[in-house]
């Protein structure tokens, strides 16, 4: 008796192993891969993960709309599991629409391969002026890095109370300078990494030498600019095209962007058209056949100034009062324009095809 009763708990306890060794034998592996620049590992210990994946709980909590930074993939025997996820305690399962709160174990296992993927992040952080006046103070020397081009420059601090007045360290990064801003001074704003001791704080830049410059032989008649989060122009304001290059240089402008207002996005999308910015352009205009013409067109803009915003008397209308300076002809104009903004899923969009008519008639599109 008592030997069938030990067969018995064996061929129970065989069943059982062999439940949970199928169960991970389905499961191959678990990487983490970034979604916003091209980085992956693969998760070492991806049985702890698919384990503790299976403890985690679904949580009813909605977060606030955001675009996520990683994925994590679930590589099966059959199939493939995806969770979007930004910080390591709460996952997405976008395919069944189910957010989880991940356990302790499972948080610390994403953290430690976190580090390994962030090494290739292109993107800073967004800091206030008081942090970024600690780490870089007046006389300070860092890198500048220009996030599309990848150029980078050696910099130093010279004044600023508001924002970071610096200049190019040597003529040979003034030159770098000039060749980011395609070998001429330009008023334009740029997204830009400053790079000091270890930190990488996400920053806008304009490329116009202005004022006084004190480096000798660094070739550069002056300083230039460099604002972060929420930092103010010389007479006190929070300037719009910087903000948007430094939510651009952060890798957040689309978080930026779900967060605006319909008013708000007649602004954004006309800074980001004076901007010449293509990227920002597609994320502020609804993408229809006129947003080539748009795109085309806005290089032979120098700088547009919005005068005035009012609501119209339509759904979703805006009248808008601005001028511009038009490169091909050399002349200034100014227009009253209305324009129309659609909500697309969770965003704002504003349509181009009010504003390509009325530059239409000061240019060819």
């Amino acid at each position: 008796m008592k030997k069938l009763i030990l067969i018995f708990i064996l061929i129970i306890f065989i069943l059982i192993f062999m439940i949970f060794f199928n169960e991970f034998k389905q499961f191959t592996k678990a990487e983490i891969i970034a979604l916003k620049y091209p980085a992956q590992v693969e998760i070492i210990e991806s049985k702890d993960v698919i384990r503790e994946l299976k403890k985690s709980v679904e949580t009813r909590e909605q977060p606030i709309p955001t675009s996520y930074w990683y994925l994590l993939k679930i590589t099966g025997k059959n199939n493939n599991t995806y969770y979007q996820f930004t910080e390591p305690e709460r996952l997405f399962d976008f395919q069944n629409n189910v957010y989880f709160q991940t356990t302790p174990v499972m948080k610390k296992v994403l953290q430690k391969y976190l580090v390994e993927v962030e090494k290739d992040n292109p993107f800073g952080k967004l800091m206030t002026w008081e942090e970024v006046d600690q780490i870089f103070p007046r006389m300070a020397k860092a890198q500048l890095r220009d996030l599309e081009t990848g150029l980078t420059l050696n910099i130093q601090r010279r004044a600023g109370s508001k924002h970071a007045d610096v200049q190019p360290l040597t003529a040979s990064d003034t030159k770098k300078l000039k060749q980011i801003y395609g070998d001429k001074w330009s008023w334009k704003r740029r997204a830009a990494i400053l790079e000091k001791d270890g930190y990488k704080i996400a920053t806008s830049m304009n490329g116009m030498p202005h004022g006084q410059g004190a480096i000798k032989g660094n070739d550069f008649p002056g300083h230039f600019c460099l604002h972060f989060y929420n930092t103010k122009t010389h007479s006190g304001n929070v300037n719009l095209a910087h903000q948007l290059m430094v939510w651009k240089a952060a890798g957040l402008i689309e978080d930026y962007l779900l967060q605006r207002s319909a008013e708000e996005m007649i602004a954004i999308a006309l800074t980001a058209f004076s901007q010449n910015d293509p990227q920002l352009v597609s994320l502020s205009f609804v993408l229809n056949e006129n947003i080539s013409k748009l795109l085309n067109y806005m290089h032979t803009v120098a700088s547009l100034k919005i005068n005035c915003v009012r609501k119209g008397l339509a759904v979703n209308e805006f009248l808008v009062e601005i001028e511009w300076y038009q490169l091909d002809s050399g002349k200034n104009y100014e227009e009253k324009i209305s324009l129309f903004v659609e909500k697309r899923e969770q965003q704002y969009l504003v349509r181009p095809d009010e504003l390509i008519l009325v530059m239409g008639k000061h240019g060819k599109l």
